[in-house]
């Protein structure tokens, strides 16, 4: 669904799932510089569409050199479909514990050059970390991570 992409407003709302926001953002990010645009991206991902698809489109971002905002909401669980436990969780499928996979970690290994984490549960504020994501020239992972107020996670 593409919305708000005609005057006035000149503001384009794509959505998808499953991680698939950040190579969607990437080819968007790459069309705008074709054009000789400055434009900001911002692609919205789950933590675990992050680790379905996402990642494979961070990769392609940092290699295209493209200038976006990666947003990644981190609640250690699969909200959409259930509250599932995911490789980033601290839980397996049986509740057992597991080591879980770091996504700052992740994100840094793709060559991103900012990586934030904010904490929304200990209260550190979100608008800060965005406007710096914002302002950043180049691929730009910001990680909110929060509890779930649906579904509990054991992260």
């Amino acid at each position: 669904m593409v919305r708000a992409q005609l005057s006035p407003y000149e503001v384009m709302d794509v959505k998808h799932s499953l991680g698939s926001s950040i190579g969607i953002a990437t080819g968007i990010s790459m069309g705008f510089s074709r054009r000789g645009e400055e434009k900001r991206v911002v692609a919205l991902c789950g933590d675990s569409g992050f680790l379905h698809s996402g990642f494979n489109g961070l990769v392609d971002a940092v290699r295209f050199g493209v200038t976006i905002l990666v947003l990644i909401l981190d609640n250690g669980t699969t909200a959409l479909s259930g509250g599932q436990p995911h490789p980033a969780s601290w839980v397996d499928a049986r509740g057992a514990p597991r080591p879980a996979v770091d996504l700052a970690a992740l994100a840094r290994k793709t060559g991103a050059g900012l990586v934030r984490v904010v904490d929304l549960d200990r209260g550190e504020d979100i608008r800060s970390a965005i406007e710096v994501g914002m302002g950043f020239r180049g691929t730009a992972v910001v990680i909110a991570r929060g509890q779930c107020p649906r579904w509990t996670s054991a992260w």
